[in-house]
């Protein structure tokens, strides 16, 4: 293998003619090969990390979630703070508990269900609050908790939620009921029966 064409070989394996050039051994190891090819015995393997790829996947992950969790929790905390009326308290309590738990549920059942992309998602819900909510500050301080509820909570987080919650014990019904029929219910065909007449005068000639 590669023994006469190159300056540089590299052995692989304990076996003679596990050699290869540079170029077969990157091949190889862009390749689910864990075997030598000559005589089948498993090679040694060692993998090394991208450290600068492994920063910057983590650092683009965490600040996707901090953007999620963050954008929509500005204008409760902001509310709370000021107090700008009694429904400033609920509403951080909503918006916590629709960031920090339906958010992450909801996010797997659409995922899953809509086949739709993570980031795509979440951009998505991210231009509707960055649009919506500088625009909720040019209103009366009374009417703005209000409005982040009816327009922001509940159709991003709470409505989804409820719909995913009844359709799921809808669904949970009908295997209970499906269940239910498999263990209790037999088939029957249903019949009509007749009842024959018979003649005595030909019992009487038959006897003869």
């Amino acid at each position: 293998m590669c023994k006469d064409t190159c300056e540089n070989i590299y052995k692989i394996c304990n076996c003679v003619s596990s050699t290869l050039c540079y170029e077969c051994l990157m091949i190889t190891d862009t390749t689910n090969i864990f075997r030598c090819p000559i005589c089948r015995e498993n090679l040694k393997i060692k993998y090394n990390r991208d450290y600068h790829k492994l920063v910057s996947l983590l650092s683009g992950y965490l600040l996707l979630h901090l953007t999620v969790i963050g954008i929509p929790l500005i204008y409760p905390i902001y509310s709370y703070l000021n107090n700008y009326s009694e429904l400033s308290p609920m509403l951080l309590f909503l918006s916590l508990y629709s960031v920090l738990i339906i958010e992450p549920s909801m996010c797997k059942i659409i995922l899953k269900n809509l086949k739709i992309k993570y980031v795509n998602y979440q951009l998505s819900k991210l231009l509707f609050a960055c649009c919506f909510i500088p625009f909720i500050f040019l209103l009366k301080d009374y009417s703005r908790d209000l409005l982040f509820i009816l327009i922001c909570i509940l159709p991003l987080y709470i409505l989804p939620d409820i719909s995913y919650s009844v359709i799921n014990i809808y669904n949970k019904s009908k295997e209970l009921k499906e269940y239910i029929n498999e263990k209790t219910k037999s088939k029957q065909i249903i019949f009509e029966p007749i009842y024959c007449e018979i003649n005595e005068n030909i019992l009487e000639i038959s006897d003869i």
